[in-house]
């Protein structure tokens, strides 16, 4: 393996990792809306 193909992988690895991470987020923030209409709010603000 030469030493010149280990940036782009990383680059791309790296890319990925962080859409993945953002679209964790974005259905994270999407169950957390969710559960905020469905909850009580004082359920929700105790949570």
């Amino acid at each position: 393996m030469r030493r010149g193909n280990s940036p782009p992988f990383v680059l791309s690895f790296a890319k990925l990792s962080m859409s993945t991470f953002s679209l964790n987020l974005i259905i994270f923030a999407k169950n957390l809306m969710k559960r905020e209409i469905f909850l009580p709010q004082y359920d929700f603000r105790t949570f």
